[in-house]
């Protein structure tokens, strides 16, 4: 009986830790008073200007949303916070990441979309354990040097921005899956894409792009291609050496014809090329080499 007392008397000290590390704090002087203990600071939405220097007490912080307020800098003490795996500082109105982020090492997320940022600091790439990068939505015309460094990242979200050119680091990130470049100034993608061998989304619309590489039949787990509002007329051929290819977005392109061995990509399940320059005859031979395949284009 002593025994099973004792383990009741554990498993609710337990459960009553777990709960605590847990538990979703909205205020700081929640969080504060639990300092130890406190691992999400959940303040979205509350019209914060600033941050007191206290929050840089709590160093056990795992996650932290400062989503939708009207921030204009980062509190210097949040860069001591070095347990966040999750920062997100979306729809603010920062301007500046200090060099000090690179303090950030477990960082796994961080979302800055929605913000005023024009450039970032080459310290950001420090951080090697990043898997989530969001960037979207700011007047960033160039990525920070040294994106090479984030061999752990799966996902770039850096639409609606001012970027004219892919760096070459970008390619060299092997484990990204996800690249959303759509609604900037890009002028070409880089042959080197073909290091990217575990691409799955590639989403390059609204650029000016004139043509693809012609060796993007190597990005073999490519699933989707969206390459809508640019001014490619001619695809290369090895885009049918896509095998996985389930999506193609072509819509808005002075489009001109497809390759002739269209009919390779059996997994394609949808292709939409809307507002083209395709004759009638090569719609209905696209058509004809793709039955299993929802063709759009009108």
């Amino acid at each position: 009986m002593k025994n099973i007392f004792l383990y009741l008397i554990t498993l609710i000290l337990s459960l009553t830790s777990i709960n605590s590390y847990s538990q979703e704090y909205t205020s700081i002087q929640e969080a504060l008073a639990n300092a130890d203990s406190a691992r999400f600071l959940n303040l979205r939405g509350k019209g914060i200007e600033s941050l007191p220097s206290a929050i840089g007490q709590l160093k056990n912080l795992d996650k932290l949303s400062l989503w939708k307020n009207s921030l204009t800098e980062v509190p210097v003490n949040i860069y001591s916070l070095d347990k966040l795996t999750y920062l997100n500082m979306r729809e603010n109105k920062l301007t500046v990441i200090a060099p000090e982020v690179k303090n950030l090492a477990q960082l796994k997320s961080l979302e800055l979309q929605k913000n005023k940022f024009e450039q970032l600091p080459e310290e950001l790439t420090q951080l090697s354990n990043l898997v989530y990068l969001n960037i979207s939505y700011n007047k960033l015309s160039t990525f920070p040097t040294g994106m090479d460094n984030l061999l752990n990242l799966e996902s770039i979200e850096a639409q609606g921005n001012l970027i004219t050119v892919v760096p070459r680091g970008i390619y060299k990130c092997t484990k990204l899956k996800t690249l959303n470049l759509n609604e900037n100034t890009v002028k070409s993608i880089s042959e080197e894409i073909s290091q990217m061998k575990g691409l799955l989304n590639l989403n390059i619309e609204v650029n000016q792009i004139y043509t693809l590489p012609n060796n993007i039949g190597k990005v073999k787990t490519l699933k989707s291609l969206i390459a809508g509002s640019n001014s490619i007329k001619v695809l290369p051929e090895s885009i049918v050496d896509l095998p996985q290819l389930e999506l193609l977005i072509l819509t808005g392109n002075p489009l001109e014809k497809f390759p002739k061995k269209i009919s390779k990509l059996k997994s394609l399940k949808t292709l939409v090329a809307l507002n083209t320059k395709l004759s009638d005859a090569e719609k209905i031979r696209v058509k004809a080499a793709l039955p299993a395949c929802d063709v759009r284009f009108e």
